[in-house]
This record gives structure tokens, C-alpha cells and sequence, in this order.
């Protein structure tokens, strides 16, 4: 699993076109929305918000990866994310009081503890990536105006954060890096991949 500086060498050149500057755009287009059409906005909460805001930023992520020499989108996994070369893999998501929220499936649950089951391997394997990339969330952070705070990127596991690195933030300029390291979070495993098909037969033989 990749350390911070790690990240930061690979990540370092990269971060401000490919997520800082996509979400300030996203976040943008949502108050310019709210001001072009307040009736309209009025009864959209919070989480629709964060998909609306998701859906624009995506948008601005595909714009700034065209022709990018090494990132490129990667959605085999059945939500949006940007490979780098072979490592890492990075998502989008809405970061609320340092958590990222999640549906618990059962994908997400092995994300969470850096593994990918067989059928997510194969399918990051076609995308270039031939062994298990760590996988990193691109948060994004909103005050209670909704006016952007915060970008980081993050690396967790096992629900708890490893380390966070802030690449655009209201405590400095936005190429200023701010580290962050829980210092109770476990030792991480390298990332794995998960044999669906093993449980599968010990099930079948239980039987």
C-alpha cells in the first residue's frame, strides 16, 4: 500500500488539474445553479446536492484527463474513479466530518480494507492494472453555505484513516500540503485481492 510521500511523488504534479480545480469548478456551478434557479433549488437536500456536485466534478475530471499522459478514467468497478499508470486508484466522494459515507455493499466493505474481490481484479487488470492498486478517496469537504473548504486526499483502512494530504484547503494556498496521521490506525495489509470463488465453493460443500 502506498505511504504519503509515495502518493505525493506519484500524485504530486497532477493533483491541482485532475481534482483540486474540478471540484472548485463543481462547486461553483452548484452556487451559480442556486442563483439562476433559488425555486428550483430549494427543496434539494443535502444528499442530492453531493450527487449533483459528484456528477459536475466528474464532468471536470474527464475534461482535465483528456489526453493526460498518465491519468485516465477508470470505471470498470461500477463507479467513477482515475487510475494512475498502475497505481493508485482514486474516487470521488463527499467527506463529512472526515468520513466518507458509504452504502455497506459488500464492494465497498472490501475497499475499505484495501481488497478486491476476482471480478473486480479482472476487471481492473484490463484497465492496465495488473496487481492490487491502493485504493484512495479524493474527499471533498463544504461549510454550512456550502462554499468548498477543503480537497484532500485521503488513504484509509479498515474505516479509520491512515493519512490525509490537503491540497486545497482554507489553511492555506492550495499548492500548500498539509499531512494529517491518526496515530491510532492499524497496521495496514498490502492491498489484496479477495477469492470469491474459494468462499463460494466452501459454501457449496457445507451444504
Amino acid at each position: 500500500m502506498l505511504t504519503l510521500d509515495q502518493t505525493k511523488t506519484l500524485l504530486g504534479d497532477h493533483v491541482e488539474e485532475v481534482f483540486a480545480t474540478p471540484f472548485e469548478k463543481a462547486v461553483g456551478t452548484w452556487h451559480r445553479f442556486v442563483r439562476s434557479n433559488p425555486d428550483m433549488a430549494l427543496p434539494i437536500d443535502a444528499t442530492t446536492r453531493a450527487n449533483m456536485i459528484h456528477n459536475w466534478a466528474a464532468h471536470e475530471v474527464r475534461t482535465a484527463l483528456v489526453d493526460h499522459p498518465v491519468a485516465r478514467e477508470v470505471s470498470t468497478l461500477g463507479f467513477f474513479a482515475v487510475g494512475f499508470g498502475v497505481n493508485p486508484l482514486v474516487r470521488l466522494k463527499l467527506v463529512n466530518g472526515g468520513r466518507t459515507s458509504n452504502v455497506a455493499t459488500e464492494q465497498q466493505k472490501d475497499l475499505l480494507r484495501q481488497r478486491y474481490d476476482e471480478e473486480a481484479m479482472e476487471a481492473l487488470v484490463a484497465e492496465g492494472m495488473p496487481n492490487p492498486p491502493t485504493f484512495l478517496t479524493c474527499g471533498y469537504r463544504l461549510d454550512h453555505a456550502a462554499q468548498l473548504i477543503r480537497v484532500e486526499i485521503r488513504c484509509g483502512y479498515g474505516g479509520d484513516c491512515l493519512w490525509a494530504w490537503t491540497i486545497l484547503g482554507d489553511e492555506g494556498d492550495a499548492g500548500t500540503f498539509e499531512v494529517t496521521t491518526l496515530p491510532l490506525a492499524p497496521d495496514p495489509e498490502p492491498a489484496v485481492v479477495r477469492s470469491t470463488r474459494r468462499a463460494q465453493q466452501n459454501s457449496e460443500e457445507s451444504r
